[in-house]
């Protein structure tokens, strides 16, 4: 909470997404496992690398997912599955103005109407047990990567995407 809106004191590196989705999605396995929702993730041939910092675009990886996951395993009268049937995917692609879209969907009913059009401000949920900080922090660490982070309904689908600028490699052999 206190670095809300305070800019990352780690210099800047290069990222390679794909890697970062690799790393992050066996930590959510088996909650996701757990509460009956499955993960999909099928890594592009192409390389996605960003100059930024890993551990705070892990948080809003780990964020996003998280939230997708609650969202999928939830059954209710909006809701197009049963207990058991819920679905997150992961999919990873470059924008054709040379930006790296990450998208994140889940089967989920999506945000309640009363909250859409506030959902990345500070203190804004419809969870119970929810503060209201997660999206508003990971829409500050987006902003701070130069990217921008929005949320759409799309066939039955919330998705969160989250639109990064686009790094080439200087050195082909240069690893990460």
């Amino acid at each position: 909470f206190l670095s809300l809106g305070k800019p990352s004191t780690r210099p800047a590196a290069l990222v390679e997404l794909a890697t970062l989705i690799d790393n992050t999605l066996p930590l959510l396995q088996p909650y996701a496992r757990h509460v009956g929702v499955t993960l999909e993730w099928n890594p592009p041939a192409e390389q996605f690398t960003i100059d930024g910092d890993f551990d705070a675009l892990e948080q809003v990886l780990l964020n996003l997912l998280l939230n997708a996951i609650e969202a999928a395993s939830r059954c209710g009268p909006d809701s197009s599955h049963h207990i058991g049937q819920g679905r997150v995917t992961v999919q990873l692609d470059q924008h054709y103005h040379g930006r790296i879209l990450l998208e994140i969907a889940d089967s989920g009913a999506g945000p309640s109407f009363s909250i859409q059009h506030e959902l990345f401000e500070p203190f804004v949920t419809d969870k119970p047990d929810g503060t209201g900080l997660g999206l508003s922090v990971a829409r500050e660490i987006v902003e701070q990567h130069g990217g921008k982070i929005r949320w759409h309904r799309r066939d039955n689908a919330t998705c969160f995407t989250v639109e990064l600028p686009f790094q080439k490699r200087a050195f082909q052999n240069e690893t990460l």
